[in-house]
C-alpha cells in the first residue's frame, strides 16, 4: 500500500458563523495537526468567496488560545479575530 502524498488542505465552511461551525472549524484543525501529511490548512475567509477571491488564513498559524476561544463562541458572530498570513 503506498503512502499518502503530503499537501496543504483548504477548509471552507458554508453561511455564517454558529456555534457548531465554530467548533467544527477547531475539531478540524485539531485533527489536522496530527497528521503529519498534511503540511499546512488555510481556511476560506467567508467561505466560497475566500475561495473565489484566494484570500486565506493559515490555520496552523493559530494558537490553541485562540482556537479555544473560537470552538467555545456560542453567539452568532465570531469576534475572535484570526492572525493573517503576510505571504497571502
Amino acid at each position: 500500500m503506498s503512502r499518502p502524498r503530503a499537501g496543504v488542505a483548504l477548509l471552507a465552511h458554508g453561511g455564517g458563523p454558529t456555534p457548531v461551525l465554530n467548533a467544527s472549524l477547531a475539531g478540524v484543525v485539531e485533527e489536522a495537526r496530527k497528521h503529519d501529511e498534511i503540511s499546512g490548512l488555510y481556511g476560506a475567509v467567508h467561505g466560497l468567496q475566500g475561495v473565489l477571491e484566494e484570500h486565506f488564513v493559515d490555520l496552523f498559524a493559530q494558537s490553541e488560545e485562540m482556537l479555544n476561544r473560537i470552538a467555545a463562541t456560542s453567539s452568532p458572530r465570531c469576534r475572535a479575530r484570526f492572525r493573517r498570513d503576510p505571504r497571502m
